[in-house]
């Protein structure tokens, strides 16, 4: 019969028996089976009883359950008086009926209610507590039900009452027991375990769990974990699952569960530099050495928030990296998608140019990036040029108004971490000679001067061609005259 009785599908009436251990009370409302009642009246009159109906059973009559109600007198558990003829007063949470045997005087009383279970025949659930009675021929005997209590019944002492055993479709004359343990760690939510592949349990949170008592001495348990919890994504394990039923419930099983961690990571582009060093939440150093995807070697718990920083810039040459995607909060996967972007500084290239008194000059970096110069002074080109790479300033166009001839000093080299402003660009005017030529000298002591200046005489010794030792710079004035006329014989030269 037992076999027959673990394998029937539950029927409704056993869900509805299952409040017992809750809400199981005569229509008045008890917490739980033993406690006492508000005050509740029944009446024994001319051999009929009518007394209060606990609520599971009431709310049970709809499904057409058989229901036995036995008068105990006196304690005499042996020879109880059957209520026959049961009325039942659903809205009132009253039943009515035939007694017969109620003697007169003051007796002791008590209610056995049963249910006929179509399989195991009479089943006793529920028994009152004695109240006594008084009863009077031929008039109402009030019967006092206030002070009674209920007490669900276990019949095989296996600490299940007999109406939780009918809801989980087992037998109560058979001890049944539990199997459970402990949950510890769970953070999230949505855990299932199973025992032996079936008889789902939701876990809400860590502490003991019991599946429901179905197991009999020598069955065996498989516990399991059906769905993993999320929010956060958890692993949870089984510990001391499995075994057989062997007289006693099971609660040594432990379920161990620890929150799913996750890697964070990206890809890193732009990076021509060294020395680049990422950080995951302000630690978790990584050093990048190339371009390409990156991963930081702690995992994070899965829920808690990351944030991708730049601990050191790249340098050889001196680099800006930039993060995106750098924080948020793990979700159930693993993060790939943080991107580093570096791009390599750049500075100016300058310095100062003196000496520039004419108009035009033209500068050049590199080839290009050509720089007019209006002024002596400081001068940087437009285009400034990437950390570690070469410049070189040239004159693309020397001055001219007056014609000058620039030079550049410290004018190439590489940029090293910061902006070039020693160039030096000299600009010199340039000069020319005065001459020309001397014909029909025949004396001697023929002398000429430029710009009557005493210090720029000029000697000429025979005709041919002269020229005065001072130069003078481009723009300037000349005037060459005669000093001393020649003699023996005397002549005359006019310029």
């Amino acid at each position: 019969m037992q076999t027959q009785i673990k394998t029937r599908q539950k029927q409704t009436i056993w869900n509805k028996l299952y409040q017992c251990l809750g809400l199981l009370l005569f229509s008045f409302v008890l917490t739980a089976c033993g406690q006492g009642s508000d005050p509740q009246q029944g009446v024994i009159s001319d051999d009929k009883l009518s007394a209060p109906l606990p609520k599971a059973i009431t709310a049970l009559l709809a499904d057409d359950i058989n229901l036995i109600v036995d008068v105990v007198l006196n304690g005499d558990t042996d020879s109880p008086l059957r209520v026959k003829n049961l009325v039942v007063d659903t809205t009132a949470g009253t039943f009515s009926g035939d007694v017969s045997g109620v003697p007169t005087g003051t007796s002791t009383l008590s209610l056995v209610y049963s249910i006929i279970d179509p399989i195991l025949g009479t089943i006793e659930v529920i028994t009152t507590s004695d109240i006594t009675v008084n009863v009077i021929a031929n008039e109402d005997t009030p019967a006092d039900f206030s002070s009674a209590y209920i007490t669900c019944t276990d019949t095989d002492e296996d600490g299940i009452s007999n109406l939780e055993e009918l809801d989980a479709g087992t037998d109560p004359g058979t001890p049944n027991y539990t199997v459970g343990g402990q949950v510890e760690g769970l953070t999230g939510s949505g855990l299932v375990l199973q025992n032996n592949g079936s008889d789902n349990l939701t876990i809400s949170a860590n502490g003991a769990f019991s599946f429901n008592p179905t197991a009999i001495d020598g069955d065996e348990y498989a516990v399991s974990v059906l769905t993993q919890p999320g929010n956060p994504n958890q692993t949870c394990t089984v510990n001391n699952g499995n075994g057989g039923i062997n007289g006693t419930a099971v609660s040594s099983v432990t379920v161990i569960c620890s929150t799913v961690s996750y890697t964070v990571g990206g890809t890193v582009s732009g990076y021509t530099g060294s020395g680049l060093v990422l950080q995951n939440n302000g630690s978790d150093d990584l050093t990048i050495s190339e371009n390409g995807t990156f991963i930081f070697s702690s995992a994070i718990i899965d829920g808690n928030e990351y944030a991708v920083s730049v601990r050191t810039l790249p340098n050889s040459p001196n680099q800006i990296c930039s993060v995106s995607n750098g924080s948020g909060t793990l979700g159930g996967a693993a993060i790939s998608n943080v991107t580093i972007t570096c791009s390599t500084n750049a500075y100016t290239v300058g310095g100062t140019v003196s000496g520039y008194a004419g108009s035009g000059l033209v500068l050049q970096n590199n080839d290009s990036d050509n720089l007019t110069i209006n002024t002596e002074g400081n001068f940087i080109f437009s285009s400034a040029v990437a950390d570690g790479s070469e410049y070189t300033v040239t004159v693309l166009a020397q001055p001219n108004s007056p014609n000058q001839v620039c030079t550049v000093n410290n004018g190439s080299g590489s940029i090293s971490g910061a902006a070039v402003s020693d160039v030096t660009v000299t600009c010199l005017t340039t000069s020319y000679t005065i001459g020309g030529t001397v014909s029909g000298y025949t004396g001697s002591g023929l002398v000429l001067q430029n710009n009557d200046n005493d210090n720029d005489d000029l000697s000429v010794s025979a005709d041919g061609a002269f020229s005065f030792s001072n130069a003078l710079v481009d723009g300037s004035e000349y005037a060459v005259s005669v000093q001393t006329q020649p003699s023996s014989p005397n002549q005359i030269c006019t310029v």
